[in-house]
């Protein structure tokens, strides 16, 4: 924000940034115990859960990275 970012395009960075990290773990997460490789409504709920706890633990943060005063930070550095 002090190099004249707006308060949007941080969060969207931030949450772009978790989402992707949450993308790689579910798909590295593919294989489940005792799950048919064939039941994709196991597959759907497992990935729209962890989705939409990651976007959860994403958000709170984005949104306090975009509630900073630019000029504080820097005067504490």
């Amino acid at each position: 924000m002090a190099m004249g970012a707006d308060p949007r395009r941080i969060r969207i960075m931030i949450l772009r940034e978790g989402m992707l990290l949450a993308l790689i773990g579910e798909s590295v997460g593919l294989m489940m115990y005792g799950v048919a490789p064939t039941d994709p409504i196991s597959f759907g709920l497992a990935a729209a859960g962890i989705a939409s706890v990651s976007l959860g633990a994403t958000y709170i943060p984005a949104a306090r990275a975009a509630r900073v005063d630019p000029l504080a930070l820097l005067r504490a550095e």
